[in-house]
């Protein structure tokens, strides 16, 4: 799976089959982000976009907003510009802001 394989509004567009939306699904959660080091399942319980500024992967200024889809513990960031998706936690999230300044970085050009 990757960043191209949704569509702007966070829709996953299979090669084969109809458009799926997240929310309400259970996912499985890569092990090497969980707390226990082993593979979870968590149901998505919201999705957002938010301009991010720099990408914290690659480091391109992005230029359409990132869909962020969270689970009670963990974010999965549909990052367009580098064409990933990164598994994280909120607490990495909220480090990286402190450090690059998320929030006042984050202006649309």
């Amino acid at each position: 799976m990757k960043a191209s394989d949704f569509d702007k509004d966070g829709l996953y567009l299979p090669e084969e089959g109809e458009q799926i939306c997240f929310l309400g699904l259970l996912l499985d959660i890569p092990d090497f982000v969980t707390y226990s080091q082993e593979e979870e399942l968590e149901e998505v319980i919201l999705k957002g976009a938010v301009r991010i500024g720099d990408c914290f992967r690659c480091g391109k200024r992005t230029n359409v907003d990132t869909i962020i889809f969270g689970t009670i513990h963990y974010r999965m960031l549909i990052l367009r510009c580098c064409d990933h998706i990164v598994w994280t936690t909120e607490e990495f999230l909220k480090e990286v802001r402190e450090n690059i300044g998320w929030k006042e970085n984050s202006h649309r050009d």
